[in-house]
């Protein structure tokens, strides 16, 4: 029986796979969060203590159907904000993590009292809160040096974008990039260039759904 109950559930699965749109499915990877693993990894007291809180800035005047809420910086540890500037996973031998992240998936802080924190996307009129992102191997890059990369963001509120991407048109995305300067020691700009689209997941693949040309972000990163 349970062999039989096995079988079935695979059976499932194979057939719900096989409704979406096989054009738009790729397989599932860890891009849009921390390079070396796929959430912040654990580490001990002392390796936390070499990743800064950053600061994060969106430049509104920049940015197209993507906005900020106007209560000033985005300042990890502050207003139930969180994030680090990863030196502890950074490897300079490979060019590996040194990732820099926002996390606003909090409710806020009690003390002090501050309400929670809200950057937004607007997709086709809908405006969505973005609760995290993160913007790859920022570490990686000499002073004055520019790179141009993939980046997502999350997005809350809807179930056919869970990301929204700018990726290269081989990985499933629609060419869109993000060019990340360092414009010094402790300090990053970067700004989004393409088509943007979305995707969410589906058990353990991303399926691609719409295109985005009229999205623009555009956000400076301080290490505090």
């Amino acid at each position: 029986m349970l062999e039989h109950r096995g079988i079935y559930a695979l059976c499932l699965g194979t057939i719900a796979l096989a409704c979406a749109d096989p054009s738009k499915i790729t397989e599932r990877s860890s891009l849009g969060v921390p390079s070396s693993q796929s959430v912040p990894r654990a580490v001990s007291a002392s390796a936390v203590s070499t990743d800064p809180k950053p600061a994060w800035t969106i430049i509104d005047a920049q940015s197209t159907n993507f906005s900020s809420d106007g209560r000033g910086d985005y300042v990890s540890g502050t207003c139930g904000l969180t994030g680090s500037i990863y030196y502890s996973n950074y490897d300079p031998a490979n060019g590996v993590g040194g990732d820099a992240t926002l996390d606003n998936t909090g409710n806020g802080s009690k003390k002090p009292l501050c309400a929670r924190r809200s950057i937004r996307v607007t997709l086709n009129g809908a405006v969505r809160d973005v609760p995290f992102i993160n913007v790859r191997r920022v570490l990686t890059l000499n002073v004055g040096e520019t790179h141009t990369q993939n980046f997502q963001m999350w997005v809350s509120g809807d179930s056919q974008c869970e990301r929204l991407a700018w990726h290269s048109e081989l990985e499933g995305g629609a060419g869109g990039q993000i060019v990340v300067t360092r414009d010094s020691v402790n300090k990053w700009s970067a700004t989004t260039i393409g088509t943007a689209r979305c995707f969410y997941y589906q058990g353990t693949t991303q399926v691609w759904t719409d295109t985005y040309g009229d999205i623009q972000a555009s956000f400076v990163i301080r290490q505090r």
